[in-house]
């Protein structure tokens, strides 16, 4: 505020905010009303005050965040929004994904509901893009079935496996080639067992960048939500930092 004018009493003048008080000591009322009278200065500051409050309770001035506050919240922003794709990644990277992972409102894979076969692959999910390491298959048990038989081709080479188990789930091993296209199938025996008849899922194998990618666009509701405000901080922080 531009002031032409020097306050005749710096003591007193230091102590005009005390006017605002209901328990200032009326002796010391009456001294600041008195200077009040004679210091063009503190008048006029007094004055600017009661003008600027005025029109902040009428909307007319916005009153901008304390610079320390902006800076607070800036840093609080700039923290949480790497820690939220942290997180994020961390989920897609290490959460299995769902039979029915969703993209775009549709299922990932050709499975139906679970309810509609008696024996569905449940891991990998039907398009899922794994490893080069073993595949863990695994599978819905079936009442009544004594023993498994799994057989994996390659779509896009020469490569075949086969093999049985009495469990519900099997580590194919990890020689097959990558990147590669697969198509695993299992039946349970004895044979009508199942009354859907063999479960069949295809998958692919690829380096790790290819899987980690997969797992991204097929995020959980909890995980997107937890992408979009790493977004949202992380815009937060910057439009704070350049006020």
């Amino acid at each position: 505020m531009p002031n032409e004018y020097q306050c005749i009493d710096p003591e007193l003048g230091e102590q005009m905010s005390s006017l605002n008080r209901d328990d200032l000591d009326p002796r010391l009322r009456r001294q600041l009303e008195h200077h009040l009278e004679h210091c063009d200065a503190c008048r006029e500051k007094i004055l600017f005050e009661r003008a600027l409050v005025r029109l902040i309770a009428e909307g007319a001035v916005e009153v901008p965040p304390p610079p320390s506050l902006r800076w607070v919240a800036a840093r609080a922003a700039s923290w949480a929004a790497p820690a939220a794709a942290a997180l994020c990644i961390m989920l897609a990277v290490f959460l299995a994904p769902s039979p029915e992972a969703m993209l775009g409102g549709k299922p990932a894979g050709g499975h139906r509901a679970l309810v509609d076969e008696a024996l569905v692959v449940t891991r990998p999910v039907d398009g899922e893009t794994r490893g080069g390491g073993p595949v863990a298959l695994a599978w819905t048990p079936v009442a009544g079935a004594r023993r498994y038989a799994v057989r994996v081709t390659q779509i896009d080479g020469d490569y075949t496996w086969s093999g049985e188990t009495a469990d519900a789930r099997l580590a194919l091993p990890g020689d097959a080639p990558v990147p590669g296209e697969y198509m695993a199938v299992v039946e349970a025996a004895p044979e009508g067992v199942a009354p859907g008849g063999p479960a069949v899922v295809r998958y692919h194998r690829d380096r790790a960048g290819a899987v980690l990618a997969w797992r991204l666009n097929h995020l959980p509701p909890a995980s997107r939500w937890l992408a979009l405000a790493a977004l949202v901080l992380g815009a937060t922080a910057l439009v704070l930092r350049r006020l």
